[in-house]
């Protein structure tokens, strides 16, 4: 993925594509869209499968945080075995140029309260089992570059760049400043990072796409509540266009 020469492990693919949201605003519009849709849990998620926009697709709210994420995407990639998992949502604006329902497309995603302290690694270092470390965790290029292509086909217009995952609602300007600093990254959230690890350890290509619901500043916690379900929804509208184009074609 981004690049590098991924396999799956001898299986079919089930569905062509997999949505993970953590909010019931994040994955609700996705939810109206699926024709034919059923529902199946495994543990305490569940999973909606059926039709969107012609692609047989299943989605997911995982609940918010890095180890809610990267479990549902674990369990949607060995029962589903998608060939893509996109992660859509709101997030809040680290690059100032960003507004208000902007929307941003991943390279890639860094764990931003990830630290080694004294050991010697960068922050945000993950080790994955095959013995390989990475510091940022790209995205699949092509699925980043069909999500672009999708919203220009919604109407939608994106940016691409690097979105910080930590486990922190993060309102203090100060820690804003620190994350953008430290990383470059455009937005800030709280799950894409731990998706797009999940499937890279099950070789599943995966995205993430993210709308802006506040400029993650001193007002975060009133800005969020307002417009957390639009700028949710502009995501979705996007991930349903992607939906059209990742049914005709091979990833």
């Amino acid at each position: 993925m981004g690049g590098t020469a991924y396999r799956r492990s001898g299986r079919a693919a089930k569905t062509d594509l997999g949505v993970i949201g953590s909010m019931d605003c994040e994955v609700s519009l996705l939810l109206q869209s699926l024709d034919g849709l059923r529902e199946e849990k495994a543990g305490l998620v569940t999973f909606y499968t059926g039709s969107l926009s012609g692609a047989r697709t299943v989605v997911a709210k995982s609940g918010e945080g890095k180890v809610n994420a990267a479990s549902c995407a674990a369990a949607m990639a060995v029962l589903y075995s998608p060939r893509a998992i996109v992660n859509t949502g709101c997030a809040g604006a680290l690059d100032r140029s960003l507004r208000v329902n902007d929307t941003v497309v991943a390279t890639e995603a860094v764990e931003y309260d990830l630290d080694y302290g004294l050991l010697g690694h960068p922050g945000g270092t993950v080790f994955l089992p095959d013995g390989t470390s990475l510091t940022g965790m790209p995205a699949d290029r092509e699925v980043a570059d069909m999500l672009c292509e999708a919203g220009r086909i919604a109407g939608i217009g994106c940016v691409t760049g690097t979105v910080a995952t930590g486990d922190r609602f993060v309102s203090d300007p100060a820690v804003k400043a620190a994350i953008s600093e430290r990383h470059g990254a455009a937005v800030c959230e709280m799950e894409g990072a731990a998706v797009l690890h999940a499937c890279r350890l099950f070789g599943i290509r995966c995205g993430i796409v993210r709308s802006v619901s506040d400029l993650a500043d001193g007002d975060a916690g009133v800005s969020f509540a307002e417009v957390a379900a639009t700028a949710s929804g502009t995501s979705a509208k996007l991930v349903a266009a992607f939906a059209g184009l990742i049914k005709d074609r091979r990833l």
